[in-house]
């Protein structure tokens, strides 16, 4: 059910960073073309609350207005997003995608309708060493698709293969990739290779498939497990993807030492 607010009341909130406060909970404005996900994501709250890893919006407000206003409320986070773990190499790194693989398989198996879609390093947090997916406005309902997503905008990569695999990531009138399941475990697997590479950048280096081949060749070559690497080749191809989440689970934190960009690229260079 939608709650009335008025002007007046938006006008007394105090703000944090980009948001307002109400009832010591976040409150955002909602664009009117993702309105319908905050809808949705409501409407199914008694099943997504068991996917603890899920910020979800708590209510949804609107104004009395002629063309109203419309805002949502969720809960506030004292935590730090995995993008900054990740750029100081946190010792438990590993975890923490094991854990957001292993929420993308709920979720999938809970109410596989919910495509996060905008996946990336800055959208999720890590609180009490656990990990929060945020940004709900910005998740996707299939059929009611948000185009709007860091990696699926920005990725060279994608664009590079051939044929273009058209049935796994399909491309709407304006040729942007509509989020799905495959493109959710994309995502998932770039903030794996930003991991592995060292910094949250490192997806623009392998922009095209031979440099990608190449590093994924590299990291078998270092000891990593024939199975993870077979996981993330199929990315560029036709077949759909898998998650790797249980292969993460499974890497030595060490490697990093091995992974990382300049590490690779003494290697190849043989300086």
């Amino acid at each position: 059910m939608t709650k009335i607010i008025t002007k007046k009341e938006l006008n007394t909130l105090k703000t944090y960073d980009r948001f307002l406060v109400k009832d010591n909970s976040l409150m955002k404005r909602i664009k009117y073309e993702n309105l319908y996900t905050i809808k949705t994501l409501l409407n199914h709250k008694s099943t997504l609350k068991k996917i603890k890893e899920l910020l979800l919006p708590i209510d949804l407000y609107k104004t009395l207005e002629y063309i109203p206003k419309h805002f949502y409320t969720m809960e506030f986070l004292n935590g730090t997003t995995l993008k900054v773990l990740m750029d100081n190499k946190d010792k438990n790194i590993f975890n923490y995608l094991y854990k957001l693989g292993y929420a993308l398989e709920k979720i999938n198996e809970s109410y596989s309708d919910l495509i996060i879609g905008d996946l990336h390093e800055g959208n999720i947090m890590v609180v009490n060493n656990e990990i929060k997916i945020i940004d709900p406005d910005g998740f996707s309902i299939k059929n009611h698709e948000n185009i709007r997503s860091h990696y699926l905008m920005s990725s060279i990569l994608l664009s590079e293969i051939d044929p273009y695999p058209i049935n796994k990531y399909p491309l709407d009138n304006e040729e942007f990739i509509i989020p799905n399941r495959n493109t959710d475990l994309f995502c998932y697997i770039m903030i794996i290779l930003n991991t592995l590479g060292g910094t949250s950048g490192f997806y623009n280096y392998l922009n095209y498939e031979y440099k990608y081949l190449d590093y994924l060749s590299y990291l078998e070559s270092i000891g990593l497990s024939k199975d993870l690497i077979y996981i993330l080749k199929k990315i560029i191809t036709k077949e759909d993807n898998i998650n790797p989440y249980k292969e993460i689970k499974k890497i030595d934190p060490n490697v990093l030492e091995s992974t990382n960009l300049e590490s690779y690229q003494k290697k190849i260079y043989h300086y």
